[in-house]
């Protein structure tokens, strides 16, 4: 079993169809499932492998607004039972990667982590970690093979083609707005107020996030 597990817009659902097909092309595994916070209350057995990605908490929290049009203090969430508030939302981000971080840890799982500002934007070094990860071929030809399917003018165009509005590929798990071109600078959505904040600020200096 691979359980692909990150944070809301850190490239999960790419990760997801990038194992899929080095699973396939290396007949490891079909039992690949793509999940969130959710993970956390599953019983993982030991020799389930894990794949993490995350992302800094404010750009996911920004593109999460952009995608959806939630306002900073509108932020309907699903996690936040009632309380909408973008702030609200990066705390719930703080403490799920932290008691993700620590269930991989304390309960001995392999796993590879991916932080979206290095191994997303540059796909190929992404799916290099990954191949590695799986022991699999990292040779260059493999990797361009894998990152012509999978990167993210492609994706897009598969998205505009094949997603209609509103639903979602059950193949892929992609939706029609869940990839985009447009980068998202968390500055134009977010006040310093909503990340000035003493739990925020401390993940963002410990996973090395300008502050």
């Amino acid at each position: 079993m691979i359980y692909i597990n990150g944070m809301y817009r850190s490239g999960s659902t790419v990760l997801y169809n990038i194992t899929k097909q080095l699973a396939k092309e290396q007949e490891i595994t079909n039992n690949i499932q793509k999940i969130h916070e959710g993970w956390l209350k599953k019983n993982i057995k030991q020799h389930t492998l894990h794949i993490y990605s995350y992302r800094d908490i404010r750009t996911v929290t920004a593109s999460l607004m952009r995608k959806r049009g939630w306002a900073e203090h509108d932020f309907p969430h699903e996690a936040l039972r009632g309380n909408r508030d973008a702030k609200a939302f990066m705390r719930f981000l703080v403490a799920t990667d932290v008691a993700t971080r620590n269930k991989m840890k304390d309960a001995e799982l392999k796993h590879c982590i991916l932080r979206y500002e290095e191994d997303i934007k540059d796909l190929r070094q992404g799916i290099t970690k990954v191949a590695k990860f799986l022991e699999l071929s990292q040779s260059p030809d493999f990797i361009d093979t894998i990152y012509e399917s999978h990167n993210i003018q492609k994706v897009d165009r598969y998205v505009r083609d094949r997603v209609t509005r509103g639903g979602e590929d059950p193949n892929t798990m992609y939706h029609p707005n869940h990839v985009s071109l447009e980068y998202t600078d968390w500055r134009d959505w977010i006040s310093e107020d909503s990340w000035q904040d003493s739990i925020i600020l401390d993940w963002l200096v410990l996973n090395g996030y300008q502050t």
